[in-house]
């Protein structure tokens, strides 16, 4: 502690100081929270945003460390602006794509100078183990068209579309069912989204980069078969505009639709899935992502990510996919 104080006093009292050495302590645990030994932790410095002169910059560099027995590593680097990023990766484990970590260094104008407030750093990680990964069908909602009048209009998960005459879907796995509509200088949605032969329930994302929900569908869970939603945008008073819908950007539903039952109401089929948020109705309907399990009776929600085909076979290597 008194070395780092030292070395504190001296940066900010040095006239252009622009850098200085940091010390970055990590610790790897895995979902249920168990050290993960043998982890490649990549720590990657920036380029300088921060130096006078604009046109100066300072090169990347790359520090490569493992985890040792008790999921720890430390990486200690001259770090010119604070900021820094790391790239995690371990066989049998998703890889962590951490952007822009930052040790909160700030450019004082008139001392000429780079100031850090601290230069330790502690950086816990979680990882999730690869178990079971398959093809899901993939569609992004990105703004199909809504029908501004009020009625029942059928949507396929699978297809990402309305169904006929709508659209290309043919399995009406949701209705979104418009029961009050105006569009002038008041903008004004209420209705409810329904799912006709199954249902969803709600869960909260999971902070990973690459997989974010569970890993199967709990079929046990109640499946709700509604959900409301109601939106209203007054263009003269914006304050009293609100926006009611059911999933948000750091919400999913799981859910079960395509149902096939006895004649005593006991399940025999149906396909399962889950619907990235952010949910929104009005002249468009939006939702980020929907995966959807084409095989029957099958809960897996674990998504194969083709860029990550190394990792499902126990890779070492450091992959990074699309940005």
């Amino acid at each position: 502690m008194k070395f780092s104080t030292a070395l504190f006093v001296a940066l900010i009292c040095v006239q252009n100081a622009r850098a200085a050495w940091v010390k970055v302590d990590y610790e790897v645990k895995d979902e249920d929270g168990m050290p993960v030994s043998n982890v490649v932790v990549e720590t990657r410095t920036q380029r300088d945003y921060l130096v006078i002169s604009w046109t100066q910059t300072i090169k990347q560099d790359s520090y490569i460390s493992k985890t040792d027995k008790d999921g720890k590593t430390s990486c200690r680097f001259r770090c010119h602006h604070g900021d820094f990023d790391v790239i995690v990766s371990a066989p049998g484990y998703y890889p962590e794509d951490l952007r822009s970590l930052s040790f909160g260094a700030n450019y004082d104008i008139k001392l000429d100078k780079v100031i850090f407030p601290r230069l330790e750093k502690k950086v816990p990680i979680r990882i999730r183990k690869i178990r079971n990964p398959v093809a899901l069908k993939l569609t992004k909602g990105w703004y199909v068209k809504c029908p501004l009048e009020i009625g029942e209009y059928a949507f396929d998960l699978e297809a990402g579309a309305w169904v006929s005459p709508r659209g290309k879907g043919k399995e009406a796995d949701l209705l979104v069912c418009v029961e009050a509509v105006t569009n002038d200088s008041i903008k004004f949605m209420r209705g409810k989204i329904v799912f006709p032969r199954g249902g969803a329930y709600r869960e909260k994302l999971i902070q990973s980069r690459y997989f974010r929900s569970v890993y199967n569908a709990d079929t046990g869970a109640v499946y709700h078969a509604s959900f409301p939603f109601e939106v209203y945008d007054d263009t003269r008073h914006r304050d009293k505009s609100y926006c009611h819908m059911p999933l948000e950007n750091d919400d999913y539903w799981v859910f079960r639709v395509r149902e096939v039952k006895d004649a005593k109401g006991n399940l025999l089929s149906a396909n399962y899935g889950k619907i990235y948020g952010l949910i929104r109705v009005f002249d468009h309907f939006h939702y980020n992502k929907c995966y959807f399990n084409t095989t029957p009776n099958d809960t897996n929600l674990e998504e194969k990510i083709p860029w990550l085909q190394s990792y499902y076979t126990n890779s070492t290597d450091t992959v990074l996919g699309p940005k």
